[in-house]
């Protein structure tokens, strides 16, 4: 059995690590910050590469991304369109670009992810989230338990550790509930790949 989810996973996480293979990152390229409320929603489509976001203090949106591959970098994009107290965040890279994308947000925000395959962490950021990937490992601080009032994860082929709420789960259509009494919601729906909250 566990050679057989061994198989069905490797595909999957092969194509995110093909996509995010790198030697070493080329010199960084981005726009300058735009300005966002703390405390506002972002909602973030996300092309395949890997992606680290990180609170800040201040009330900024900051968007940086590099690439293994020199030729790849001009063919590298992000645009943030902001309304008020929400925000919304496109990347573009191209099949197998060894792109890296840091982004920088309010260290109080909720977050909305849809992200195709790739690897995705997330820390210091305080709010609800809600992520959908498709292929590759995803990694959220969430802090304190006390903080949330749900939980809610699946995974169809991977892993699911989540000291912080007493729960870890492995192999075939796994899943998490948990229920608390603070006021966060986290949910969070990958095919294939690994899942930590911590």
């Amino acid at each position: 059995m566990q050679m057989m989810e061994a198989f069905m996973k490797f595909p999957m996480l092969a194509l995110a690590a093909a996509l995010l293979a790198v030697s070493g990152p080329t010199q960084s390229t981005g726009f300058p910050d735009r300005a966002f409320t703390h405390g506002g929603s972002v909602r973030l489509n996300l092309a395949a590469a890997a992606y680290h976001l990180r609170g800040r203090e201040d009330d900024r949106i900051q968007v940086r991304w590099s690439s293994s591959k020199p030729a790849m970098k001009d063919r590298l994009h992000a645009d943030v369109e902001v309304k008020g107290a929400r925000a919304v965040i496109w990347t573009i890279a191209p099949h197998n670009s060894g792109a890296r994308f840091d982004i920088d947000l309010p260290s109080r925000c909720d977050l909305d992810v849809d992200l195709n395959a790739g690897d995705l962490e997330v820390r210091n950021i305080e709010g609800n989230k809600n992520v959908s990937m498709w292929a590759g490992d995803v990694t959220i601080d969430v802090g304190k338990a006390e903080l949330y009032r749900r939980v809610e994860a699946s995974v169809r082929f991977g892993d699911i550790s989540a000291p912080p709420f007493n729960r870890s789960t492995g192999g075939i259509f796994r899943s998490l509930s948990w229920s608390g009494s603070g006021k966060y919601i986290v949910r969070a729906k990958l095919f294939a790949g690994d899942l930590k909250l911590r």
